[in-house]
C-alpha cells in the first residue's frame, strides 16, 4: 500500500482515539456513570481495542516502508501506543470500578451475589519470542518471562496466565492447554511448564 495512503489511515487513527479521549473525559467520574453510558463505554472500549490492532498492522507497514525515516516513525508509534494503552487501561477501570459499586449496593440491599460480567481488556504489548517447547529455548524464554512479567507484582495473575497463554505455541501451549484461564489457574500453569522443561 502506498506510504501515503497508510499515514493517512494513521491520521484517521489519530482522530478517532483523540475522540475517545474526549469522551472519557466526561465519564471517567465513576459517580457519574449512568446505567446508560455504561455499554456505551463498553462498546467503545471494544472498538479502541479493535482499533489498536488495526493501528498495529497500519504501523507496521509504514515502518517497512519508512527505512530513512524509521526512528521518527517508531517516535510516532510509540507515542499513539501508549495513549491507546493508557485510554484503554482508564476505561477498563472505569468499568471495573462501576460494576463493583453496583455489586457492593446489591450486597448491602439484601442480594447476595453479583453477576460476573467480565470486561474486555487488551493488555500492554510486551515483546517476549514466543517459546514452542524447544529445550535448548526454554531458559532464554522462562527469564525473560520471569523477568517482566511473572516477578510483577503489578500485573494480576489472570493477566499473567493471558499473557504466558499468548507466548506459547506447539508443545509447549499443549502443556497447559487443559487450564482453563483464570488467576488461581496460573500458579498451576506456570509450574507445569516448569516441571516440564526445566530439568531437560
Amino acid at each position: 500500500m502506498d506510504l501515503k495512503v497508510l499515514r493517512t489511515k494513521r491520521s484517521s487513527v489519530k482522530g478517532r482515539v483523540t475522540k475517545f479521549s474526549n469522551y472519557l473525559d466526561l465519564v471517567k467520574d465513576i459517580s457519574s456513570l449512568t446505567p446508560i453510558q455504561e455499554p456505551d463505554l463498553r462498546i467503545k472500549l471494544t472498538k479502541m481495542e479493535a482499533l489498536s490492532n488495526e493501528f498495529d498492522d497500519i504501523e507496521q507497514q509504514i515502518e517497512v516502508l519508512s527505512s530513512d525515516n524509521l526512528e521518527l516513525e517508531l517516535e510516532e508509534r510509540y507515542t499513539i501506543e501508549q495513549l491507546l494503552d493508557t485510554l484503554i487501561a482508564t476505561a477498563t477501570h472505569v468499568l471495573s470500578q462501576y460494576n463493583s459499586n453496583n455489586c457492593n449496593q446489591s450486597v448491602s440491599g439484601g442480594h447476595s451475589q453479583c453477576q460476573n460480567n467480565p470486561i474486555s481488556f487488551k493488555l500492554p504489548q510486551i515483546q517476549i519470542t514466543k517459546f514452542s517447547g524447544n529445550y535448548s529455548r526454554w531458559m532464554e524464554f522462562k527469564d525473560m518471562f520471569s523477568s517482566l512479567i511473572h516477578s510483577n507484582n503489578q500485573i494480576l495473575p489472570i493477566h499473567k496466565f493471558q499473557y504466558l497463554n499468548s507466548y506459547l505455541e506447539g508443545d509447549a501451549l499443549g502443556v497447559i492447554s487443559n487450564l482453563e484461564i483464570s488467576a488461581v489457574n496460573y500458579s498451576k500453569a506456570w509450574s507445569l511448564l516448569c516441571e516440564r522443561f526445566d530439568n531437560k
